[in-house]
Parts: structure tokens; sequence; C-alpha cells
């Protein structure tokens, strides 16, 4: 009976997990449908032609988009009156009329376009020839007219007998990319059936996380367009540069700012132009050239790799892209593989938005972060299980840790984590003594080294930001500059928090439904909450390592903006994006992880709580296609 009564209750909460899955599906379904349209940039108007009774205007328009075209929109002129007549509007295919529009002329406002909705909207094909006719029926003294721009090859037919080159009326197009919209939809039931059948099926957890981010990299990936991501022009430049030109870049500019001679159309990469490497000119990246040549690493590798095949610049930029995607993902699924607990948390802090974006992008942060979970992982491991220290991991260590500590000195601090290691891993208490000292002083050396280098490139960007006397400021108003750093974080904190899970994405200018990061804010403080676990034991030392090495993180990240970006003696910090926080969150989160563990062991609870987390992927999932469909709307 007893038996019988477990395997209902189990059947039960199969039906509900698939009813609140479909639920969510159904969520994002109706969130795709909605969007997806966009607008063609507005074109002001340079000349006029006067629409009489009888004028008949007729010019190529090109509506051939990949889009489906919904609306055409036309600007005309009223001569600032009222006046009274009518304009047949007309879209010919080929010479035969496919749409016809009647415009009162008494509708009409002095500059503004007016849009003609077509009947059916459809996606047009690039082998068909479109154009547009107005005809004017009006009395004399109640003519209008329509605005012209100068364009290249284009042609007006003005009554059949006159024709005016190089000009064509102003026009928009309003363009709904269906392709896309049913491209995602599809992909999301997809994914979404694969991943049910997967926690239904109990799979490893390794496997199912490990689908989910690559599933996520490469609709990111997708949906992202070339630069949408901040700075990523700047650092494909420097990335450019220590690929193919130099390792450091030279001062150009009357300001001595960092950049180099780059070839003068690597910036196209919408289009299928090779490299002109004997054509350069010179590009100026002063942000990116503080940058050393180790934090492009992986995009280097895929330029290279990419540039093997194909000498054209596209290939040289998503080539870049896919070797740093490509880099984390290897990174990450390592991290979750050998992280000994907490991984449900370290993989939602993979899956923010915001970091899934670096990843995808050109950007050294994506390999920065990507880097510091690792470690991370790395670190734990070798301080909770039985494993031994050694050569191979004191090698691993160093390396990745004087590359985090490349990327951005910031991160140096996380080189304080390797004395969370005890002793008596190592083969001696002198070996684990030199093994740390010897990692953090070559990271302190390169980067001292790397500082010297790029000190020339520190030039004032923004007027009143002047480095050197902000740190001559910091050094003798050590309490002021407290209270500076205090204020800031009282007032930033909740930006700098949602802006670090994904509430703004690509230039800042994409806002994601606030569902995303609330619901990613609120499961990881569930699953803090809920953690436990008999084998972990944390000593206070292992609490104060952590949270000493957070706060001192933090606190250079502040100082960096303070110096770098902000007015001397200002009472904020300005410049400051959540995504900075990211590498040394996951400290805070594990500190606050062993704490609730000591609270569960001094209350003597020692029942290891084991779940499915079929809730759990299914919102990550979630929240994820979320951003995707919201990206791909803004960037369609």
């Amino acid at each position: 009976m007893k038996h019988l009564f477990n395997k209902v209750k189990k059947q039960k909460s199969i039906i509900i997990f698939l009813c609140i899955s479909l639920i969510m599906i159904t969520a994002l379904v109706i969130h795709a449908f909605d969007g997806f349209y966009g607008t063609t940039g507005i074109v002001d108007g340079t000349d006029i032609i006067a629409i009489c009774d009888g004028t008949v205007i007729d010019q190529e328009i090109d509506i051939a988009k990949a889009s489906n075209v919904e609306t055409i929109y036309l600007a005309f002129g009223t001569y600032d009156r009222e006046n009274e007549g009518k304009l047949d509007v007309q879209l010919l295919r080929n010479g035969v009329v496919i749409e016809n529009w009647t415009v009162d002329y008494k509708s009409l406002v002095n500059g503004d376009y007016i849009g003609l909705d077509l009947t059916k909207p459809g996606k047009f094909s690039y082998d068909d020839d479109f154009r547009i006719r107005l005809t004017g029926h009006c009395e004399t003294g109640n003519e209008i007219a329509i605005f012209t721009h100068e364009s290249k090859n284009i042609k007006i037919f003005v009554d059949e007998d006159s024709i005016l080159e190089d000009t064509q009326i102003c026009y928009r197009l309003t363009l709904r990319n269906y392709s896309m919209r049913n491209a995602l939809i599809v992909v999301c039931i997809i994914i979404s059936a694969v991943l049910l059948c997967m926690v239904l099926f109990n799979m490893n957890e390794i496997i199912v996380m490990s689908f989910i981010f690559i599933i996520f990299i490469i609709l990111y990936s997708k949906v992202y367009p070339g630069y949408m991501v901040p700075d990523e022009l700047q650092h494909y430049l420097r990335a450019y540069e220590v690929a193919n030109v130099s390792l450091v870049s030279e001062k150009v500019g009357d300001n001595g700012c960092g950049g180099n001679f780059l070839p003068a159309n690597i910036e196209k990469i919408n289009t299928n132009e090779e490299i002109e490497v004997d054509n350069t000119e010179v590009f100026t990246y002063g942000n990116t050239s503080l940058y050393s040549p180790i934090s492009y690493l992986p995009q280097v590798v895929g330029m290279k790799a990419a540039q093997l095949f194909s000498n054209k610049v596209k290939a040289a930029f998503y080539g870049a892209r896919i070797g740093n995607a490509i880099c984390a993902i290897i990174l990450c699924i390592l991290a979750l593989n050998i992280i000994p607990f907490g991984r449900r948390v370290l993989f939602i802090l993979m899956m923010f938005p915001t970091s899934m974006q670096e990843m995808i992008s050109v950007s050294p942060d994506g390999f920065t972060i990507s880097l510091s979970f690792f470690l991370l992982a790395y670190i734990l491991r070798l301080r909770f299980t039985e494993k031994k220290v050694r050569t191979r991991d004191i090698i691993i260590l160093a390396v990745t840790g004087v590359t985090i500590a490349l990327c951005k000195i910031v991160y140096v601090v996380l080189l304080l984590l390797l004395f969370m290691i005890p002793n008596r891993k190592f083969n001696s208490k002198m070996a684990a003594i030199i093994s740390r000292l010897s990692i953090i002083g070559v990271a302190g050396i390169l980067n001292l080294i790397w500082l010297k280098i790029s000190a020339g490139f520190l030039v004032e960007f923004n007027p009143g930001v002047n480095p050197g006397e902000q740190v001559r400021y910091v050094l003798f108003n050590i309490f002021d500059y407290f209270k500076v750093c205090l204020r800031s974080s009282i007032e930033y904190l909740d930006y700098w928090t949602y802006q670090m899970i994904g509430d703004s994405l690509g230039p800042l200018m994409i806002r994601v439904v606030q569902f995303v990061w609330l619901s990613l804010l609120v499961l990881l403080v569930y699953e803090i909450c809920s953690f436990y676990d008999n084998e972990v034991r944390a000593t206070a030392l292992d609490l104060c390592i952590l949270m000493f090495t957070f706060l001192a993180g933090a606190a250079l990240i502040l100082t960096s903006l303070y110096v770098q970006s902000t007015k001397v003696g200002n009472d904020y910090i300005v410049g400051i994006q959540g995504r900075y926080f990211t590498p040394i969150i996951g400290l805070l989160l594990f500190f606050m992880i062993l704490i609730k563990q000591r609270k569960n062991i001094e209350y003597g609870l020692d029942v290891k709580i084991k779940a499915r987390g079929s809730y759990y992927y299914m919102l990550i999932f979630t929240c994820n296609m979320y951003a995707v469909i919201d990206v791909a709307k803004f960037c369609m």
C-alpha cells in the first residue's frame, strides 16, 4: 500500500512539473510573438518635388529586405498650410500594381512621415523590381510636395518626361522579422523538450548543465551582431593588433593615445571584403591598449585559426568571437566537473545573461570571468577533498592565477585564495609557502612590468579626469575616500546587482524583462539557503580568506574606476558596471554557503539533502530564453 502511495505521489509531482513547464514555454512563445519589428532610419530631406494636379512621380524603391515589410512611410511637405485634394499612391512589382492607397491632403503634417500599411505584408524577392508611383489630384493653390535627398545611381521620373538623377524620395520601412521569430520559437520548443526528457530521466546534473550552457552560448552568439557588446569594436582592434601587428600599442594622435596602423577596412565586418593589409590607417583605442596581450589569448587563437581559411574581415572578427566562446565552454565545464559543492550556485553565475554576453564576444571580460570560475572551483576542490597537491596542480594554479592577474590587475587578489589550501596537502610546509609566494610573486612582477609598459597610454579621456592627481587625493584623504566608496555602494548597489545579472544587455540599451534578473536572484538565494552537504567542514580561516578577498577585490574595482574614470575629488564613483564584480561575486556566495553549513552543523542537521532540480533547470532555461528573445528583437 505504501509503495502504491509513493508511486501515485511521484506521478502527481511529474504531472505538476510538466504543467508548470508547459506554462513557462507558452509564456516564452507569446513573448516571442510580440515584437520582432523595426523601422529603417529617418532620412532628412534636402529638397522637394512639388505635386500638382495630375503630377505623376515614379521611382524605384528597395523593399526586397530579408525581413517582411509591413509599412511604407513617405515624408510630405504642405507649405505650412491646409490643402485640399487627394494623392493616389501605388506600389508596383515588375510593372504590376500590388497595393493602392489614397491619402487625403488634410491628413498631412508638414515634414512628417505618413504610414501606408500593406494589406498583405510579405517577404519580397531581390529578383523583383519594385516602384512607388504618386499621382496628385487637387485644384490650383492646393499643391503639396514630397521630400527628397541625394542618393547615387537612383532616378526619379516626373510626368514621364523629366528625370532627376541621383535623387531619391524620402521613405522609411517597417520590417517584421518573421523568420527569426519562427526560428527562435522552434528552437525554444525543441530545447525545452530535450531538457524535459533529461530532467525526467534524471540525467547527471553536469551533463544537463553542460547541455544548457553550450546551447545558450550558441544562441547568444547567433543573436548578437558585431559590436553590440560594450567596447567590442575597441577590443577587436586590440585583438587584431596583438594577433597580426604588435603585442604593444603605439602612441598615436596629439594626446599620445594608444593605437596603431591597421588595415583601413578592418572594421567592416558586415561585408565580404578581404583584409587590405597593404592599405593601412591609424586607429585609436586608448582604453583597450591598456590590456595586456595575454587577455586576448583565446581571441588571437580563434582569429589566427580563421585566417588560415579566409582572409576576409568578418572571418577575423567571428574567429575571435568563436575562440573566446570555445575557451569559455572548456573552462566553465571543467569548473562544473571539479567543484566539490555548490555546483548549482556556480552554474547560475555562469548563466547570468551578462556573463553569457561577455563569453560570446571579443571582449576579454568573458575570458576573465571563465578563468575566475575555474580557479575558484579548483581551489575549493583542493581544499575540501582529500586530494593532495601535486606538481601538476601547482602548474595549473600558477598559469590560471597569473593569467587572471594579467587580464585585469584588480583580480590579482583572487590569488589570496591559495591560502585556503592547507599546508598538509603539500609535500611539506616549506613547499606550501614557496608555492604560494612563487605564484603571487610571478603574478606581481609580470603585472608591474606590464604597468610600466602601458603607463604611457594613461591619458585624459574625460574632462577633469587625472589619474595622477586622483591617486594623490586618495592617499592624502583616506577617510574621505572611504566615505566616497560607502556612498557609491549604497547609492548604486541595486543597479550593479541587476546589471550584473542581466537587466541591461548589449550597449546597456537592451532592456530585458524584469522577470529574468529577479528570478535568477531569487533562485540564487534559494540555492544558498537550501544548501547542505555532510562532507563540507569550513574553518574560520576559510571564511576570513573568502570575505577578505571579496572585499579587497571590490575595493580595487572601486578604486580603479575612481582613478581612471572619475573627476578628481568627486563625491561618487562613476563608470562602474555590474559585470566588473562577476569574477569575485562567487567568493561572497560561497562564503554565505559555508556560513550556512556551519549553522547546519551547529544545529545538528546530518541528513544530506538531494533534489533533482527539475524546476531549477527549467527556470534557468526560461530566463535565458527571455534574454535571447529580447536581444534578437532589439538587433533584428
